[in-house]
């Protein structure tokens, strides 16, 4: 790669009034010129190609300077001077030389003292300010403001070269940069990433390192392609076409190593070719698995057909066209009786083992014979529709019905028994009839239609004891099943009606009574009789005992004019008596007169011995009408 430099503009040809820093520019750089005396503004000239492209020269950024006037200060010495001048020491200790800094102060050496100059950014260095600062020299010092100045990135001699890398770009003047290996390339051996410093005249200094492409990643291509892509290294490129087995359709494609260390491209249109050879299709093994139309590459399982186990197997198209692989070995199914084949009496002895695609006859077992118009029936061990990959034997249900028992059943109304219907083989129970007790047992329905077994050995059972309503006697505690017995009044009660009732034990529907038998009946109506003897004498008792029936019972009490808080209760017992004990009554006055609109009522002590005295009643009463004046016949 040739070392690009810019070319250099001839020195400006200014009048004796101006100054300037503009001496041996090159293309693309600025400077200043300005007036000595008198006035007229800084100007920039910039270094570049004429108008018509053919003339390198110095040209105002604006318009050209213009000094007008004299007799002012001047800005540079013109004469002798009497006191010290400015030198580059001057400017040292104004740091306008510090490293780095870009500034320009050529016009400010040699500076006579009270003269002035301008301060500008060095060539690689672009000033930010519109114009330059004017700095003075007093007594070999510079004085002003600094410009910014901003270094200008360099743009001729990048680091390049193959696989070169670097980190140049907008790296600006008196700055530095490194150049190495990009991604996909790695330095040669024995050397190192080198250093590039960016100089005032745009131009990079250094020497390129020296990179080595690195190899791609081996391309992994399918059956369906083949290439001559081993060993390529970064930016190389290599083809990719059909293999053996395919077909192109269209055009081969190329592949290139990235940096990244893999392979771009597009891979070509490849079609398998179609097998029509070895294609398994023997009776044993399902031919329905895909293995028709199989391409290049491509495989399909061969298993064994429905009714048949084994191992599978695989099978591929080769490239040349055929199917290859080993046929599994594949073994008949064997069928299973099921048990409901086997009950209702049929006979399968025949369908025991069977393989698939074999047959069996079912017929009735012995004891059992076929209903009518049934007949037997033939058998398959066929693919179950139900399981996959299962068997099973299908067919139709022969109706075979059991052959009845006739004879030796027990006879008499004391047994019950589900015998009616038992068959060949079955078992039946024979217990005793309702009413009757004892141990049941089975009898079996043999050969020649005929029961075998003990008959239950049964006795007459008791009724469960009936509970009566009160008032009623019985005679039933052990009554037999069909057995009576009477119900009548009890004592204390009278019957209304008929005296006795005749219940008999008889079986019974009735879901609470007890073996199936119950006392069945209807009772007399009985009524409690009432109380006659043992009521309460005497006046000093308050009751009310009168009508008490059997059974009933009843309070006495203390009359008034008696002392006594007891209350006492008689009962009436069967015997028309009421019993009990009755309260002590003491009594509190002897004779009391109650008035009631001119009749008059006598109150005694002691009434009970009163009343039996019929002559002292009459004296007792004639005596107080008499006095009170009213007629006794009242």
């Amino acid at each position: 790669m040739p070392v690009i430099s810019p070319a250099s503009c001839p020195d400006p040809s200014f009048g004796s009034d101006v100054a300037h820093e503009c001496t041996s520019k090159k293309f693309g750089m600025s400077c200043w010129a300005y007036c000595k005396t008198g006035s007229g503004a800084a100007k920039k000239y910039v270094c570049y190609m004429g108008g018509s492209g053919s003339t390198l020269d110095l040209f105002a950024a604006t318009s050209n300077i213009s000094c007008t006037g004299g007799g002012g200060r001047l800005l540079r010495d013109s004469g002798r001077q009497l006191v010290a001048s400015c030198t580059s020491a001057s400017a040292t200790t104004a740091g306008l030389d510090v490293a780095g800094g870009g500034y320009s102060f050529a016009t400010c050496v040699d500076l006579a003292d009270g003269s002035a100059c301008i301060v500008t950014c060095a060539d690689g260095y672009n000033m930010s300010e519109a114009t330059p600062p004017t700095w003075t020299c007093s007594s070999a010092a510079l004085s002003g403001v600094k410009p910014t100045c901003v270094p200008v990135p360099c743009t001729y001699n990048l680091p390049s070269g193959v696989g070169v890398s670097h980190n140049c770009s907008g790296v600006g003047t008196g700055s530095s940069c490194i150049a190495g290996c990009g991604e996909g390339y790695a330095l040669a051996s024995g050397t190192t990433s080198e250093s590039f410093a960016c100089n005032w005249d745009g131009n990079f200094n250094g020497s390129a390192p020296s990179c080595v492409a690195l190899p791609c990643a081996t391309l992994h291509l399918s059956a369906y392609y083949q290439s001559d892509c081993a060993n390529i290294t970064t930016g190389s490129s290599c083809y990719v076409s059909c293999g053996n087995g395919y077909e192109l359709s269209g055009n081969i494609t190329q592949q290139t190593c990235e940096a990244n260390g893999t392979f771009s491209g597009a891979r070509p249109s490849c079609m398998p070719n179609l097998c029509t050879s070895g294609v398994p299709d023997d009776a044993d093994l399902n031919t329905s698995s895909g293995c028709s139309g199989l391409r290049t590459g491509e495989s399909c399982n061969v298993v064994c057909a429905n009714g048949y186990t084994g191992n599978s197997a695989s099978f591929s198209c080769a490239a040349s066209g055929f199917v290859n692989g080993t046929k599994p070995t594949c073994t008949a199914l064997n069928c299973s009786v099921p048990q409901d084949l086997a009950a209702g009496g049929r006979t399968v002895d025949t369908c025991s083992g069977l393989s698939y695609g074999e047959q069996c006859l079912v017929g009735c077992a012995f004891g059992y014979q076929l209903t009518a118009n049934a007949s037997a029936a033939q058998w398959t061990c066929d693919v179950n529709a139900s399981a996959s990959g299962e068997v099973a034997l299908t067919g139709s249900m022969p109706q075979c019905e059991v052959i009845p028992c006739l004879y030796g059943l027990p006879a008499g109304d004391d047994f019950s028994s589900n015998c009616s219907t038992a068959g060949f083989g079955q078992s039946c129970l024979m217990s005793c009839a309702t009413g009757y007790q004892g141990t049941a047992t089975w009898l079996s329905c043999g050969e020649g239609q005929l029961f075998s077994g003990q008959a239950p050995s049964c006795s007459t059972r008791l009724c469960p004891h009936r509970t009566f309503p009160a008032g009623i006697q019985d005679t039933c505690g052990s009554t037999e099943f069909q057995g009576s017995c009477w119900t009548s009044c009890a004592a204390g009660y009278r019957s209304e009606g008929v005296a006795s009732a005749e219940w008999t034990c008889n079986a019974s529907d009735m879901a609470l009574e007890a073996y199936g038998i119950a006392l069945i009946g209807s009772n007399p109506s009985c009524q409690p009789t009432p109380c006659s003897f043992g009521l309460p004498q005497g006046r000093g008792y308050s009751h009310n005992c009168s009508g008490a029936a059997t059974g009933q019972a009843c309070t006495v009490s203390c009359s008034l004019g008696y002392n006594g808080t007891e209350v006492k209760q008689l009962v009436c017992d069967a015997d028309e008596a009421l019993k009990g004990v009755l309260p002590g009554c003491v009594a509190t006055a002897t004779l009391a007169l109650l008035v009631v609109h001119g009749k008059m009522s006598l109150t005694v002590s002691n009434a009970a011995e009163f009343i039996v005295d019929l002559a002292a009643k009459a004296g007792v009463a004639q005596s107080l009408a008499s006095a009170a004046q009213v007629d006794v016949s009242q």
